[in-house]
């Protein structure tokens, strides 16, 4: 089901970009520089992947990998020998 969702919010907001730029382009005579099909999709496709991409971040993930734990060292004992023997 949520790569069903992920794909709506993909198509929307991918068509809704697609939608600001042509009027943009009408707005500002930009209609004939934008012809080949790379053009008019490359702004929209990098949006919709970049929302897409932001949804799907673990913030739990980031904030462990950002915030590590920290490990003390080990206490030395009576178990643990540092000294050259007794002979």
């Amino acid at each position: 089901m949520d790569i069903i969702k992920n794909i709506i919010i993909f198509i929307v907001v991918f068509f809704i970009i697609m939608w600001l730029q042509h009027n943009d382009d009408k707005k500002f005579d930009k209609i004939n520089k934008r012809v080949l099909l790379y053009d008019k999709i490359k702004i929209p496709l990098f949006s919709a992947i970049s929302v897409i991409l932001i949804k799907e971040i673990n913030l739990n993930d980031c904030t462990n990998f950002l915030n590590p734990t920290i490990y003390t060292p080990l206490k030395v004992s009576d178990d643990i020998f540092v000294g050259p023997p007794d002979f």
